[in-house]
């Protein structure tokens, strides 16, 4: 069982999508999964992943979107840096820092 599967008992069977070098740092106190991955020093990014049914999302309607990234330092969100239902663009960015980062 995964660690979000724990933290979020009505997430098991979901098919989550996986990010490379991000580790699930999901925690029931939390809306949804997140995973993150270290960058430098304290800072890292966050993709916050909800539920695939709408219904099933703490907002509960159309109006809340699947995906987040952050820029996170320390435990403090600096930026959400996009909201999504689409996971390409989710992908983009993340890669947009790593490119930075090389």
């Amino acid at each position: 069982m995964n660690n979000y599967e724990k933290e979020f008992p009505h997430f098991a069977g979901v098919e989550m999508p996986t990010f490379e070098g991000f580790e699930d740092t999901s925690w029931h106190n939390d809306v949804c999964p997140s995973f993150e991955k270290y960058l430098a020093q304290e800072l890292s990014l966050r993709v916050w992943v909800d539920h695939p049914d709408v219904n099933q999302r703490e907002e509960g309607n159309s109006l809340s979107h699947r995906y987040a990234l952050d820029l996170v330092h320390g435990c403090e969100c600096i930026k959400t840096i996009i909201i999504t239902d689409d996971l390409e663009q989710i992908r983009l960015e993340i890669k947009k820092f790593e490119e930075v980062k090389q």
